[in-house]
Order: C-alpha cells, then sequence, then structure tokens
C-alpha cells in the first residue's frame, strides 16, 4: 500500500527537512563525545535508542500496535541496517582514527547511487554523479584521514558506510509502501537491541550515572533519534536516494562548526575548503534539466 498522501511536498522542501536533521545530527556530535566519558559507547547507544523507543510507543502506539507481517519485515530489515552502520562505526573507532572513520563513513555517499542502479532500477543524473564526486572529495578535505595502512578497525568502518548506503536506498523504498511511523519505530527499536547486544558482545559495560549523562541521553533520544528518524523516514521518499546521500554528506561539516563554536577544534583551510566543496556538491544535486531519470 503507497501512504503518500495528496499534499505531497515539494522536492525542494522535502531536501531543505533532510538538510535540517544533518545539522541536528552534527550538534550531537559534541553530546555524545561527552557522554562517552561517563559511558561504554555501545551501552550509551542502547539506551539513547531504547528511551526513543519508549517515547515512539508513548506518542504513536496506536499506529505502532497496528504493525502487519510486512511492514514488520520491511522495518527489521532497515533497522538492521541501522544498527550493524551505528555498531561497525563505533566498534571501528576503537582500531582507527577520528578522521579516517569520519571519511570511510562518508563514502557511503558515492555507493547510494550505485546501490539506487540495482535495487531501485534508476539510473542518477550526470549532475547527481558530479554533486557525489564533490561530496567525496570535500568530505577528504573535511576529515584530513591519516594513516595510509587499512586495518582492522577502517573494515569495520567500511562494513558501516556500506550498510549506511544500503539503508538510505532501502528506505527510499520501503517508506512508499508502510506507514513511516512504523518504520521510525521499528529502526529505532532493532538499533537499541543491536547497542545492546553489542554492548555484551564487544565491550565491558560501563555507566557512571550523572546528571550531564542522563541529560544526554534525553536529548540525544529525543532531537537526534526521535525527531530526526521521523523527519528522515517521512521526507527521504519525496526525494531521490543519491540527492539524500549528497544532503546526508553535510553531516560532518555541521559536525565540525558546533565544535569549533563548542569545543574550539579548529577547522583550518582543508576543512573549509572541505565543507565548501560538499555544500557546492549539495548545490548542484539541486540543478534540474528537463528531462531527468531521478
Amino acid at each position: 500500500m503507497n501512504y503518500n498522501s495528496a499534499d505531497v511536498p515539494s522536492k525542494f522542501r522535502a531536501d531543505i527537512y533532510l538538510l535540517g536533521i544533518t545539522i541536528i545530527w552534527g550538534a550531537s556530535f559534541v553530546a555524545v563525545k561527552t557522554a562517552l566519558d561517563f559511558s561504554s559507547p555501545f551501552l550509551f547507544l542502547s539506551m539513547r535508542f531504547f528511551l526513543a523507543t519508549l517515547i515512539l510507543f508513548i506518542l504513536f502506539r496506536k499506529s505502532i500496535m497496528r504493525i502487519d507481517k510486512e511492514t514488520l519485515k520491511a522495518g527489521l530489515f532497515v533497522g538492521m541496517l541501522v544498527g550493524i552502520g551505528y555498531g561497525s562505526q563505533t566498534l571501528g573507532l576503537d582500531y582507527t582514527t577520528a578522521s579516517k572513520s569520519a571519511f570511510i563513513t562518508g563514502t557511503f555517499v558515492i555507493l547510494v547511487p550505485i546501490f539506487s542502479i540495482f535495487f531501485e532500477k534508476i539510473i542518477p543524473r550526470k549532475l547527481l554523479w558530479v554533486g557525489v564526486a564533490f561530496a567525496i572529495v570535500g568530505l577528504y578535505l573535511l576529515t584530513s584521514p591519516e594513516g595510509g595502512e587499512f586495518n582492522i578497525g577502517d573494515k569495520y568502518t567500511a562494513l558501516g558506510a556500506v550498510a549506511f548506503g544500503a539503508h538510505t536506498v532501502s528506505l527510499q523504498l520501503y517508506s512508499k509502501r508502510h506507514d513511516f511511523i512504523q518504520l521510525t519505530f521499528l529502526q529505532v527499536i532493532v538499533t537499541g537491541f543491536i547497542g545492546l547486544i553489542s554492548a555484551l558482545q564487544f565491550e565491558t559495560p560501563r555507566f557512571e550515572a550523572n546528571y550531564t549523562l542522563f541529560s544526554i541521553i534525553a536529548g540525544t533520544a529525543i532531537f537526534p533519534t526521535v525527531l530526526c528518524f521521523y523527519i528522515m523516514t517521512k521526507y527521504q521518499r519525496h526525494t531521490s536516494s543519491t540527492r539524500a546521500a549528497i544532503i546526508y554528506s553535510f553531516e560532518p561539516v555541521s559536525g565540525a562548526l558546533f565544535a569549533y563554536l563548542i569545543l574550539d577544534e579548529l577547522l583550518g583551510t582543508r576543512g573549509i575548503a572541505g565543507a565548501i566543496l560538499i555544500f557546492v556538491g549539495m548545490l548542484i544535486s539541486e540543478l534540474k534539466k528537463r528531462k531527468t531519470v531521478t
């Protein structure tokens, strides 16, 4: 069943909403960085997503209680991809540098149009490929990846990038066929369980209870999780998956900006150039021709 309403937002308006969530995600980097001083990564991830699950259930319990078998299967699949993405990225950070992690994760931008060809049967138009190229070069300059050897942490992170790319395309397909609120709930709860399993499997759980940690868990559950997953699932279906991926590449730009404003971390000349290139890639993706294939 198609859940698109008659009042379909314009692609530009959908893109603005998606850009908005990258700003929230970027701001959350600072909060998560602080939270990890008091909690092990996977345990924090599970608590954040389980609290988000509870909030979503309270807000939308009537819709959630009507989840059918087909929606359940779709939600479990896209949720598994999100959980693998977050889990692999977090595990990889134990073995590789933050800059390499950021760049490798960002390469999911180039995987999305490739997945689109195979799974959506859509060949992205040339301008979108140009936008992807600008975004990838911009990500490289922005993150300034260090270390030439491809280590085990990089492999875990690359697995996460593949999962994020597959998730973007899968969400594009399933959000057009199923209730977006139900899909949002399923993605969040599955990620919570993957975080908990990973905490028990890959780390010695650590949790130093204090006001700062509890407030960050609550804040990240509400804004970058409940709000952003809701917006992403609702509005990504109104744009192309490749264009959405280019927009999502703005997340590290947002993260770097908030790190500069709050943590006094310097962006540098390369970083500024990278941010500009990512922004240019986004603008190119918005250019239109009379006939498009997306």
